[in-house]
């Protein structure tokens, strides 16, 4: 948790919160993830966590 940002999309992107609600459009899912209210406006954001990465798997 940090300081509160204004938001766009691409920022949103990065954030673990984040789902695709269809094919174009990303949500924010820290409500559905951790069943707290965010407490902050659309457009501004304190809550965002970078996403973690996502490791390959090595077959051998």
């Amino acid at each position: 948790m940090g300081e509160m940002t204004k938001t766009r999309i691409k920022y949103c992107r990065k954030c673990k919160y984040a789902y695709k609600h269809n094919q174009t459009e990303i949500m924010c899912g820290y409500y559905l993830q951790t069943r707290l209210r965010r407490g902050c406006p659309v457009g501004m954001c304190d809550k965002f966590e970078k996403k973690g990465r996502k490791r390959k798997v090595k077959l051998k």
